[in-house]
């Protein structure tokens, strides 16, 4: 069965440059049919399904374990940052797509995988999808996106640790809001949104985006003309690492590369701009390194990837021959 497990960002692309006249193919001329696999210092959790469906599971150095094992699939992994719990979301029945969030629930669980529990089941609170869900800094809230059908749009909601207490946080009811997370003093939400003046089906115009959580006062951190997806914050909240759409007709998929900006200044730096498809970034707690995933440009499969922001190297940290997706680092 084919994934698409792309994410937003990815599996769109794919529907739009996908065609009969322009089929996928992979440029393997700089893949490294024998790549090594290193060990990480920093503990780390993901999904991945390379015991046949995807699950959670937990590395540290080279000692893996699969946390959750249970009937359909779990993805999204979210350590709070107290390093007690861990947000995911599980499905009954084994998807297709992982971005469909329609038979998907938010849980919550021990980081040892105990104490599991549902704290909003797919479709509540009349939501007809709620997905890309991130813990608040002090553990109190939960950011997530979700499509309230009055709406029509992707809009951000938060709700407290118990999936109660929802309040809606983007105001603007004619645009789509995708990929939120939490400033580290929690006072702000970065996010990505289409500009104002554009149709929300433009897919190609996504920018970065700061909410003030108190006032809704949106601020445009990028002005790139790039598609970009997935930030996230420095640990002192002064840069924003996210992907960029590089190069939209590069396989079928797009070229994307991994970029950062500065959030005062609004100066944008290339973290990692190569020949492979690099997405998902997120800051080790250190500042010292971004992990990643790449796509395996012979297997088109998600691999983990840490790129060191000292020598501007990556490893890999997964095969090829699996999806390896979603890390999140303690």
């Amino acid at each position: 069965m084919q994934r698409l497990i792309f994410g937003f960002a990815v599996l769109m692309s794919l529907s739009i440059g996908c065609t009969e006249d322009a089929p996928l193919e992979p440029n393997t001329d700089d893949v490294d049919e024998n790549p090594e696999i290193s060990s990480t210092t920093e503990e780390i959790v993901y999904a991945s399904d390379q015991g046949g469906k995807f699950d959670i599971w937990r590395r540290h150095e080279e000692t893996e374990s699969r946390i959750t094992i249970l009937d359909g699939e779990s993805w999204w992994p979210r350590i709070s940052e107290d390093k007690t719990k861990l947000l995911y979301y599980h499905s009954e029945i084994q998807v297709v797509d992982v971005n469909d969030y329609s038979s998907a629930g938010l849980w919550v669980m021990d980081t040892d995988g105990e104490n599991r529990k549902e704290i909003i089941p797919a479709n509540a609170n009349g939501w007809e999808q709620h997905g890309f869900a991130n813990w608040s800094p002090d553990g109190n809230r939960i950011v997530m996106c979700a499509i309230d059908p009055e709406i029509g749009n992707w809009q951000l909601y938060t709700t407290d640790a118990a999936g109660n207490d929802i309040v809606r946080v983007s105001r603007d009811s004619e645009a789509s809001y995708f990929d939120p997370v939490f400033s580290p003093d929690g006072l702000s939400i970065a996010c990505i949104r289409q500009p104002a003046g554009f149709e929300d089906t433009d897919v190609t115009r996504y920018e970065v985006y700061l909410i003030d959580i108190e006032t809704g006062v949106e601020t445009r951190i990028t002005t790139n003309n790039h598609r970009d997806h997935h930030p996230d914050f420095s640990s002192d909240g002064s840069k924003i690492v996210f992907e960029s759409l590089t190069e939209a007709d590069y396989l079928g998929i797009g070229k994307w590369s991994l970029m950062e900006v500065d959030v005062a200044s609004k100066e944008q730096s290339v973290l990692l701009q190569d020949e492979n498809i690099n997405i998902f970034p997120r800051y080790t707690k250190d500042d010292q390194a971004i992990y990643y995933n790449q796509v395996d440009l012979t297997s088109f499969n998600l691999r983990i990837a840490r790129l060191s922001l000292e020598t501007g190297t990556f490893s890999y940290l997964t095969e090829p021959d699996f999806n390896a997706m979603n890390v999140d680092p303690f």
